[in-house]
């Protein structure tokens, strides 16, 4: 998170508590102002109206997850060695904020785009029934290797993300249900969800200057949605990749190749298209297969 964020509030000033309050305060009178002028323009019931509005909501909260796989337990022995070895993942949790309930709304209406990203594997099941159907003659001198996106929430653009959402939602709005909204509520909405990015850590409040929270509900779909964008330019129009089996769960994805440079190159075609080259992958291949 480092670079990528910064403190809003100091928390040494005795007007703190205040000062988070009128943060929230103002955050949540704009969720509900849209929301208000949405129901308005669609002629929607009090009783939706009332559904959606925020009340004694509170800012989103950062807490820490140790990625216990990106380091050896051997190597730690005191609590410093945690801070200097150990690599986590941010999680802001947005449960009970100021835009929990249009962002609730965001995310079951452009949930169904996910159906018509050719690369998403939506679960287990679905990755081993594209491992079934490769054809073995496919296989033949050939590894199977995987990679993962370093830090892919945080590095995205969330002009880029809505932008993509919303030009995928427009090729696909027959297949939305879109609850008697028009798409550019789903917008409007989308953008007040993602751009009021204040959260609490410690006793401290922070906006996150970049990128995504993991935590917020449709983080997941803008994420996908924008690698996507980044896959149609480069490995799904490049007849060097396209008879690749390729799949992808969020950040991290499969292929196969015959060497670990040839895997980087299909990576790093993916990674070329990011407008603000923030796009990172590591690759890990195998010796022995």
């Amino acid at each position: 998170y480092k670079g990528v964020i910064r403190p809003v509030i100091e928390p040494t000033k005795a007007t703190f508590r205040r000062q988070i309050k009128n943060l929230r305060d103002s955050i949540q009178n704009r969720c509900n102002s849209l929301w208000n002028r949405i129901c308005e323009r669609r002629d929607f019931s009090n009783e939706v109206n009332k559904y959606f509005l925020s009340h004694g909501s509170q800012l989103p909260t950062m807490y820490i997850l140790l990625k216990t796989h990106k380091f050896d337990i051997s190597d730690i022995q005191n609590t410093e060695d945690i801070f200097l070895r150990c690599k986590v993942r941010p999680i802001v949790s947005c449960c009970g904020s100021p835009s929990e309930k249009l962002a609730w709304l965001c995310t079951y209406i452009l949930g169904g785009l996910l159906d018509h990203v050719p690369s998403h594997l939506q679960n287990i099941f679905q990755h081993l029934d594209h491992l079934k159907a490769i054809p073995p003659e496919e296989l033949r001198d050939m590894r199977f290797c995987s990679a993962d996106i370093s830090a892919l929430y945080t590095n995205l653009s969330i002009e880029g993300c809505i932008s993509d959402v919303m030009s995928m939602a427009e090729e696909f709005t027959s297949s939305l249900d879109l609850l008697g909204l028009k798409l550019v509520d789903v917008h409007q909405m989308l953008e007040i969800v993602l751009t009021n990015s204040f959260f609490t850590f410690d006793g401290q409040v922070y906006q996150q200057l970049v990128g995504l929270f993991m935590g917020c509900k449709p983080s997941p779909i803008c994420a996908v949605i924008r690698v996507y964008t980044f896959e149609k330019r480069s490995i799904y129009t490049d007849s060097h990749y396209l008879s690749a089996p390729y799949g992808r769960y969020i950040d991290d994805a499969y292929t196969t190749a015959r060497t670990l440079e040839e895997a980087q190159d299909m990576f790093n075609s993916i990674a070329s298209q990011d407008p603000d080259g923030r796009l990172k992958w590591e690759v890990d291949f195998p010796e022995d297969n």
